[in-house]
């Protein structure tokens, strides 16, 4: 087997979402937007605030809110998910104050 058609046969068998060119797009599109914000961040610290507002405007809130709708819609989904309703929050909390 050539190693074009090796390629091919490996690429097709993993576990894509979309297709591998989405895939990649998206992992390394998602990658240079950090590294870029971290760049504009230590370019100009003042810009820091507005960023962080604008990041968890754009994405924060309404990640948070759809996984608390998903998790504890119900009493069945509050039992099942309870870790991560009321200890996970503790750890992070912890974690992060130990790293700062």
């Amino acid at each position: 087997m050539t190693d074009t058609a090796q390629a091919g046969q490996m690429s097709s068998s993993l576990p894509w979402i979309r297709n591998a060119q989405f895939d990649m797009m998206f992992i390394v599109g998602l990658l240079a937007l950090s590294v870029i914000t971290g760049l504009v961040i230590l370019w100009e610290p003042s810009l820091f605030y507005p960023i962080l507002v604008i990041d968890l405007w754009f994405l924060g809130y309404h990640h948070v809110i759809s996984t608390f709708t998903r998790t504890c819609f119900d009493k069945e989904s509050f039992q099942e998910h309870k870790f991560l309703m009321v200890g996970l929050l503790p750890i992070v909390i912890f974690v992060t104050l130990c790293i700062v």
